[in-house]
């Protein structure tokens, strides 16, 4: 076992003295002509800082003459030139170099993966549902309860009812606790748009209170707990990018479950078009898809005598008309909604 080792090691292959003197001499000489030497030693690559150790710790060595014959003694030793390194100067032209992988970028798409992961479980667990074509809002009432007790806190100081403020402040905040367990999605899907259209000596507290309420209702290692983390961390331009992507994947499930001309749909195609104005992005094709996904849903709900919900596909598509300039189209739009309105719920044309 013992010789196993020093072979492993390499033990056995020491150098020796006329070996060390004979690669001496040998790359002595060929640096002369202009040649660069790599020495094998008994089957062992040795180079040139092995040699200069030994040479340290044998000074004896420089004043040894007699292994400058020309003889070549019966040493096991091979010397070659090393092989050119390949000519890539034409190669680096042609390749472009790998973009550089930032941290911000890193957060971004670990935003990204968390978001997919909880959305795709949300729905495969029960937590949302979609039935007929319908998101069900658990939390919508507490949603109403939350808005219409802070409502009231501003004025309450005004009028001095500190006490009423605090009180009213206090039922809103439980309201919110109550739509943070229940986790309503479309509560979700706006407050993504809404906390980054805040202004913008606000937005970083708001990001960050909203962090901070998650971690303190639903913990610190939920999922939507770290969402809301990283996006706190992120600027915000790869904020807006990130959460982009998210509606692309709301989307994609939308389309999936056949709901794409459900109020669900249309929720989501408006809080796209307001998170591009908020991009300041509204010319370009991905704005141009959302205005014909309203009209696409207007006209399968006309076709199916859905008049309600004609109207509201209406009405958000000339909320975007309105977003990019498109002043005259939007007008039409909604002449289009008021005619709807007036020959569907005329009295005169009820039989």
């Amino acid at each position: 076992m013992f010789k196993t080792r020093v072979a492993r090691w390499g033990l056995d292959k020491k150098l020796k003295e006329e070996e060390v003197m004979y690669m001496v001499r040998v790359k002595r000489e060929r640096q002369a002509v202009g040649k660069d030497s790599i020495f094998r030693v008994r089957d062992q690559v040795v180079g040139w800082g092995r040699l200069e150790q030994y040479l340290r710790r044998r000074p004896d060595l420089e004043n040894k003459r007699h292994m400058q014959s020309q003889g070549i003694p019966d040493l096991d030793i091979v010397c070659r030139t090393p092989s050119p390194p390949p000519d890539t100067r034409g190669l680096t032209k042609s390749v472009p170099p790998l973009p550089r992988r930032t941290l911000s970028i890193q957060i971004q798409e670990d935003a990204m993966r968390i978001f997919a992961g909880y959305h795709a479980t949300a729905f495969a667990c029960g937590v949302w549902v979609l039935e007929d074509e319908n998101l069900c809002e658990h939390g919508f009432v507490y949603l109403l309860q939350a808005m219409s007790n802070f409502s009231g806190v501003p004025t309450s100081p005004e009028m001095n009812r500190s006490r009423d403020s605090l009180r009213a402040l206090r039922r809103g905040l439980f309201s919110v606790r109550h739509i943070l367990q229940t986790r309503d999605p479309r509560f979700y899907y706006a407050m993504l748009v809404a906390v980054l259209d805040v202004e913008d000596r606000f937005r970083e507290s708001a990001i960050h209170f909203v962090y901070k309420i998650h971690d303190n209702v639903l913990g610190e290692c939920h999922q939507l707990s770290c969402l809301w983390k990283k996006m706190f961390n992120l600027p915000q331009d790869l904020r807006l990018e990130a959460v982009r992507n998210m509606y692309a994947i709301i989307t994609s499930h939308a389309e999936a479950e056949g709901a794409s001309a459900s109020q669900y749909s249309l929720d989501v195609l408006r809080m796209r078009c307001s998170l591009l104005r908020i991009r300041r992005d509204v010319k370009g094709n991905e704005f141009q898809r959302i205005i014909s996904g309203h009209a696409t849903a207007a006209d399968h709900c006309l076709g199916l005598a859905r008049y309600g919900m004609f109207c509201k596909a209406l009405f958000g598509l000339a909320i975007a008309q309105l977003d990019a300039g498109e002043i005259a189209e939007a007008a039409g739009t909604l002449s289009r909604i008021g005619s709807t309105v007036e020959s569907t719920y005329d009295p005169s044309n009820q039989s």
